[in-house]
């Protein structure tokens, strides 16, 4: 197996039926991480999100994000004013989102194989809908850093969210 590296000409991504495929032309990401929210969780259908964001520019979107083919097929999906997220019509994968006023846009690592992921921290930890710890080592903000509008605040490794209607026993 060969180490990934980070490319200084960005990275390709493509939905499972690969008619969707997109160029995020940033060569870094400025967060590799776990997302918990309720968002990425209900958009992903899963409990845990890997997740990249990288430099978005809001005057220019096509710098950051660029559609090579199956621009037709993207679906865009605002459920909530902060996130536009991209997803495949025919496919259903979740392409890439747009987050303007983070001046970010990210993407799963699933859908850009050559990525080099190594995630760094976990965000809003508070939401984990596992009612087991994630002993990973690595920081879990109770929500967000607070360089991206968050509190700052950690939680323990050992933190178990309270589910409701969950048998724990």
């Amino acid at each position: 197996m060969t180490e990934k590296k980070h490319s200084e000409s960005g990275y390709g991504g493509q939905c499972l039926c690969k008619a969707v495929r997109f160029r995020i032309t940033a060569p870094k990401a400025n967060l590799e991480l776990y997302c918990h929210c309720h968002d990425c969780t209900g958009y992903a259908s899963s409990l845990i999100v890997p997740y990249i964001m990288f430099p978005f520019n809001v005057d220019e979107p096509e710098a950051s994000i660029t559609v090579l083919s199956g621009k037709a097929l993207l679906t865009k999906l605002n459920y909530t004013e902060r996130v536009n997220r991209y997803f495949c019509s025919k496919c259903g994968t979740p392409c890439f989102n747009e987050v303007p006023s983070l001046g970010m846009c990210g993407s799963f690592p699933n859908v850009i194989p050559d990525y080099p992921y190594e995630p760094t921290q976990h965000v809003y930890y508070r939401n984990k809908r596992l009612a087991f710890p994630i002993q990973d080592g690595l920081p879990k903000h109770k929500d967000l850093p607070a360089a991206f509008g968050g509190s700052g605040e950690f939680l323990d490794d050992g933190y178990v969210c309270e589910m409701e209607g969950v048998d724990k026993s």
